[in-house]
């Protein structure tokens, strides 16, 4: 019998699928100029992390997508 404040046990099954379901990200961004509005700097990469969720879609940070192709 667990406590109530104790969490079950992760069975293998279910670290299995958290496992897969985190995602490294990889993205190519192109920043307006700041100097010239009517012109992009120069491709950057970009990288970060998400989580795959319900709906085949994924979680992560603007950070990782703004202003990506």
């Amino acid at each position: 019998m667990l406590a109530a404040n104790a969490t079950p046990p992760v069975t293998n099954a279910v670290a299995g699928n958290i496992d897969n379901s985190v995602v490294k990200i990889f993205s190519t961004v192109r920043y307006p100029d700041t100097y010239q509005p009517w012109t992009k700097r120069s491709p950057e990469d970009a990288t970060g992390s998400g989580v795959v969720i319900e709906g085949k879609r994924i979680l992560t940070n603007a950070y990782v997508v703004n202003y990506a192709s």
